[in-house]
């Protein structure tokens, strides 16, 4: 599934989840989701980039789908948790992290033509991202 088809979906679920809870689009909250997401967004897609020769399209769409699944997951299992409920808007700031972190390594894997060593680190302090090349 591209990126375009990655982000649509984000939003249907978005719209169907509605306003299930009181979850301001603002809320604490939605910064960690934003910066895991792009950890896991940047960290997946570094380390395809270090270990593998599939072209950067193949990478692109492998680790989109890889990252978004601990979001979507998490939403599953906070609806599943009393006084809590799926949260549409927490799951399109992980999603757009995600996407952050996997285009910003392309990025950086266009600009630069080489492989690279990527380390990727969130704390409650933010996020670090390192990339070494060879």
């Amino acid at each position: 599934m591209n990126p375009r088809a990655r982000l649509l979906a984000a939003l249907v679920i978005l719209y169907a989840a509605g306003e299930a809870r009181a979850d301001d689009w603002w809320g604490t909250d939605k910064a960690l989701h934003l910066g895991v997401g792009y950890g896991l967004g940047a960290g997946s897609y570094g380390g395809l980039w270090w270990l593998s020769d599939d072209p950067p399209a193949v990478r692109i769409a492998l680790c989109t789908f890889a990252a978004s699944l601990p979001g979507v997951a998490k939403e599953l299992y906070d609806q599943g948790r009393p006084g809590n409920s799926f949260s549409g808007k927490d799951l399109l700031w992980t999603e757009v992290g995600v996407l952050s972190g996997v285009l910003s390594l392309w990025l950086v894997e266009r600009l630069t033509g080489r492989r690279g060593d990527v380390g990727v680190a969130v704390s409650p302090r933010g996020l670090s991202v390192t990339v070494a090349l060879e």
